[in-house]
């Protein structure tokens, strides 16, 4: 440590009051930090460092969201070297994902203490990796992420760096056994770049802008930074770019690593099935229904019926009792648009009501029900009811590979069942045709609720699934209802186009065919020929599924 030299004891002590008073002093005054190629150099304080230490002194709970090098994790490290020495009795504790990344924090604070004046600094007594005691009973400690990391009846100061990484339920427990600690006069400091939304800091940060938790919220964008921004430009929509913001995306080379290192994105920077750019088109269609329904009012309307309008329902169906919610979404298929919802914890048999009540509303729309599991009993309560548009998809065993097999039985309901079961191999599909028709915009959601699900709807071990602690119960039914609209119903309709070409082909052959020797006695109707006894047999029903709308009048 530097020695006194000749300063006088009123020197030293106009010294110590300036520097017990004010964090930005000391580290201005006497912070060095460990250049790689400098060596030991003073830390200097930039306006926006300036701003952030104001607000650790005038603010008990303060949450960053920051872009990369911006030098919090040193400025923060200076304000806890700042605290320790003194004032007295201070307990701080450090927690991270990882006890090496914490420890590295803890060694940023040995750095600047060991550097301050020894007529300043107070000397310390313990030092290893994990714990750093000085004589003055002040101490701070290193800690991975548990439930029982930094329980202290006498916690002074949390530090949680990179919050966004750490897993949600630790997070959560961990805040849970310290808060009361720190409820008493203790103070926290949350510090993150955004790793997708959901997660614990994710919720933080979103109430605390909404001035809804105690935390305050300070937003550190590369912008602020001096020398980052320098010849800095912003695009039409307002998104900022710099000679040195380009070089960091090249080195980067990820969009995700981008939003989440420099752009503070939530959206953007996590494994979210929906990527930021889709997301932010999504939220221009969102709007609030014009009316609500159902015994529980979870049902949204934002379109009444259309006559003469055709219409689609895909439903995910959930037990009732459990964490799940039973959810159905009603498209207007000539222009693929939410125009309905539900979205509700409801019995099966009780689902399956609202679901036949919704679809003969909505011009006895098709109602594709999932039918896996407890979906499975909604199903057969469907059909109990003689609901006349009923989606049915083939069995679990279906190769849908085998196209031969498909043509045969695609129109035949013998060969399927009622609803739409999700297979392993269905399934990606489904999550593709749920990815691709939102990020091509040939789907439009009004949903709030929805919006919100897919806004956590994440890619966790290679399967698309709710994270943890959400739901994504309209995710599946929309996912559902876009594999139906732009796939399965396709292909249903080009087998009858198919079966009609076959038909039509009969007496292309030297043969007259047993539909063209009808007609020649009279018969216009080309779905319809003479049996053998005499007898005329309609081929509608078994063999090829014709609408009414597509025959030719008999008259």
């Amino acid at each position: 440590m530097a020695t006194a030299g000749r300063k006088s004891k009123t020197f030293i002590a106009q010294e110590m009051f300036k520097c017990t008073a004010n964090a930005e002093y000391y580290l201005h005054t006497y912070g060095k930090v460990i250049h790689p190629h400098k060596g030991k150099i003073p830390l200097g304080v930039w306006d926006f460092q300036s701003h952030t230490l104001q607000c650790y002194q005038q603010h008990r709970f303060n949450i960053i969201l920051k872009s990369r090098q911006l030098g919090l994790s040193t400025i923060t490290a200076g304000y806890v070297a700042w605290l320790v020495q003194f004032h007295a009795g201070q307990n701080v504790a450090i927690v991270a994902n990882k006890e090496r990344v914490a420890q590295n924090f803890v060694k940023k604070v040995r750095t600047f203490i060991k550097n301050t004046p020894s007529w300043l600094a107070t000397s310390i007594k313990t030092d290893n990796m994990n714990t750093l005691e000085l004589h003055n009973e002040s101490k701070i400690t290193a800690h991975a992420t548990t439930s029982d990391s930094a329980r202290s009846e006498s916690l002074s100061l949390l530090v949680i760096d990179e919050a966004a990484v750490i897993e949600t339920h630790k997070v959560d427990d961990l805040w849970a056994a310290v808060f009361p600690t720190l409820s008493l006069g203790g103070n926290a400091i949350i510090i993150s770049t955004p790793k997708g939304q959901g997660n614990w800091f994710h919720r933080q940060w979103v109430i605390a802008q909404a001035n809804e938790s105690d935390f305050h919220a300070l937003e550190l964008h590369w912008t602020q930074h001096p020398e980052y921004s320098k010849d800095v430009q912003y695009d039409k929509r307002g998104f900022p770019s710099s000679p040195w913001y380009e070089a960091q995306k090249r080195e980067l080379a990820d969009p995700r690593k981008v939003a989440q290192e420099l752009d503070c994105d939530f959206v953007g920077s996590g494994d979210n099935v929906i990527d930021g750019d889709t997301a932010k088109e999504i939220a221009k269609d969102i709007t609030p229904p014009i009316s609500t329904w159902g015994f529980d009012n979870n049902g949204w309307t934002w379109e009444e019926p259309i006559h003469g309008e055709n219409y689609m329902i895909s439903a995910d169906v959930a037990r009732g009792d459990g964490q799940d919610y039973s959810a159905a979404i009603v498209f207007k298929r000539s222009t693929n648009e939410q125009v309905a919802e539900y979205k509700g914890k409801v019995p099966p048999d009780l689902y399956a009501d609202i679901l036949v009540e919704l679809a003969y509303k909505y011009n006895r729309a098709l109602l594709a029900t999932e039918a896996n599991n407890i979906g499975y009993a909604t199903c057969l309560k469907i059909v109990e009811h003689k609901y006349p548009n009923i989606f049915y998809s083939m069995p679990t065993h279906f190769n849908p590979r085998n196209r031969k097999w498909m043509e045969r039985n695609l129109t035949d309901q013998a060969k399927q069942v009622p609803g739409f079961q999700t297979t392993s191999a269905n399934r990606p599909l489904l999550i593709s045709a749920l990815e691709e028709t939102l990020r091509t915009g040939r789907v439009v959601i009004r949903s709030q609720r929805l919006f919100n699900e897919l806004k956590t709807f994440i890619w966790h071990n290679g399967k698309a699934q709710a994270q943890q602690g959400f739901n994504d119960d309209l995710c599946m039914s929309l996912g559902i209802g876009q594999l139906i609209l732009t796939t399965m119903l396709v292909d249903i309709e080009n087998a009858k186009k198919r079966t009609i070409v076959m038909l039509d082909e009969f007496g292309t052959t030297q043969n007259t065919s047993p539909i063209q020797e009808h007609n020649r006695h009279g018969n216009n109707d080309p779905y319809v020929m003479r049996l053998p006894d005499g007898e005329e047999e309609d081929l509608r029903g078994w063999l090829i599924d014709v609408d009414q709308a597509d025959l030719p009048s008999k008259g």
